[in-house]
């Protein structure tokens, strides 16, 4: 899963949810260039759709059998 997060101040969002990587860089593409300095693209090799997203101090994606990974509040991926 591609995942396109981005980080501005105190403010996190995510831009962009993408099954591969063609398609995440095909939407990165489309991002203004003053804006993509704020984006940062995140690989999660073994999550698939479905899933859910909690956002507590960043994103939390859970699988359906209770596996997550997470992306802390400053943007960094923790596994």
């Amino acid at each position: 899963m591609f995942i396109i997060v981005a980080n501005k101040g105190m403010r996190s969002w995510i831009s962009g949810i993408f099954d591969n990587e063609t398609a995440a860089e095909q939407y990165i593409d489309t991002i203004p260039d003053e804006l993509k300095e704020f984006q940062q693209r995140i690989v999660l090799n073994h999550l698939n759709y479905p899933f859910y997203i909690v956002e507590r101090d960043g994103f939390q994606f859970l699988t359906q059998d209770g596996s997550y990974c997470s992306i802390g509040a400053d943007g960094i991926y923790r596994g």
